[in-house]
């Protein structure tokens, strides 16, 4: 009973997901912006004590800039070891020397289209195998039994 509803939740939260691609970027995006930061090894240390060891990338909403100092409130952080750490929004005051590529999540249509597509493929294909399925009319005998 319960399957169907985590099926729907699971699904429409790897749509939503799939719709958004981070991009590289020349220039600070505007204060919002979702943004995704690359970290340098000095960077590494720096974050050391506010968020823990090994940090390759912060991902979160961009809160501004001041001077040379990026302002994120930090969402997620990727480990050197390849693991993602829950942040919650923690406001992370970052020098822009120990940044050394900055993406922003942008709408992808090509993803948008695949992720429909396969809706639609899925769909197509059940609806297809409900529809071939042989079923037995109610009076006739479906077989299988010596005759009496």
């Amino acid at each position: 009973m319960w399957r169907r509803p985590v099926a729907i939740v699971v699904g429409v939260l790897h749509f939503c997901t799939a719709c958004y691609s981070y991009v590289p970027v020349k220039s600070t995006p505007t204060p919002g912006a979702q943004v995704a930061l690359e970290v340098t090894d000095e960077g590494r240390v720096a974050l050391n004590e506010k968020i823990g060891p090994g940090v390759v990338r912060l991902e979160g909403k961009l809160a501004g800039v001041e001077g040379d100092e990026i302002l994120v409130d930090a969402e997620a952080a990727k480990q050197l070891q390849g693991y993602v750490s829950e942040l919650g929004g923690v406001r992370v005051r970052l020098p822009q020397r120990y940044v050394t590529r900055i993406d922003q999540r942008q709408f992808s249509r090509r993803r948008t289209l695949l992720v429909v597509g396969g809706v639609v493929a899925v769909v197509a294909a059940f609806f297809a195998t409900k529809l071939s399925g042989k079923s037995t009319p109610s009076g006739e005998d479906p077989g299988g039994g010596p005759d009496q």
